[in-house]
């Protein structure tokens, strides 16, 4: 179990995510995720304060369960229990055609319902554009909801919150934008909305982010 600490803040536009991208160093990667946020059909994770989510990549897939959500000093805070998985098996599971991966019962008992009670209640897809700065991973996210929309943040996973936002508000200034303070998880921002589209799994080369006509209802 870690701890994980963030700070996010809202971008308004696909424009303005530019725009920091143009004052900060150049990308040191690019990756494309679906984001598949997981429960029992009568919420019991939700319930129980928890949340499950099974990430797949173009070329890798991992699940991660979070508890224990809170703010501290303006940060998004929570108890996270992560392990990479099988992407094929990941695939399989979400397609009907096989088993949920398997997952390490020694970091995840105690804390899920049985596999066979587990679904995808919703999902999200994500180009993540990830640059270095003062000692920062900056994390920039440009997120495709279920329904077709979307939205757009910057991430800064830290222990020390009053200064990484020192330095985002410094980037954001430079770059003449403004951030919004982010109020929502990704997840909760998914789960409100009602899904329309079938998830599409990650293909292509992450640079050149979500490619346009994939959404099938």
């Amino acid at each position: 179990m870690t701890a994980e600490r963030e700070i996010k803040k809202e971008i308004k536009s696909a424009q303005e995510l530019q725009r920091l991208l143009e004052f900060l160093p150049a990308p040191v990667k690019h990756s494309l995720q679906l984001n598949l946020y997981i429960d029992t059909n009568d919420g019991r994770l939700a319930d129980s304060g928890q949340s499950f989510r099974l990430r797949i990549s173009t070329d890798k897939a991992w699940a991660t369960l979070k508890s224990e959500r809170r703010i501290e000093q303006g940060a998004f805070v929570c108890d996270e229990y992560e392990q990479e998985v099988d992407r094929k098996q990941a695939i399989e599971w979400l397609l009907h055609i096989g088993q949920f991966p398997v997952l390490d019962g020694k970091l995840f008992a105690g804390f899920l319902p049985e596999f066979r009670m587990l679904q995808v209640i919703n999902w999200a897809i994500t180009h993540r554009t990830v640059s270095h700065f003062k000692g920062l991973v900056f994390e920039m996210d440009e997120t495709m909801f279920s329904d077709g929309s979307f939205d757009w943040e910057v991430e800064i996973e830290c222990d020390d919150p009053d200064f990484a936002n020192a330095v985002l508000l410094e980037v954001a200034n430079n770059a003449g934008i403004e951030l919004g303070d982010q109020t929502l998880t990704k997840q909760a921002r998914a789960m409100a909305r009602k899904p329309v589209y079938q998830p599409w799994i990650p293909t292509g080369q992450p640079s050149l982010g979500i490619p346009t006509g994939v959404l099938q209802k």
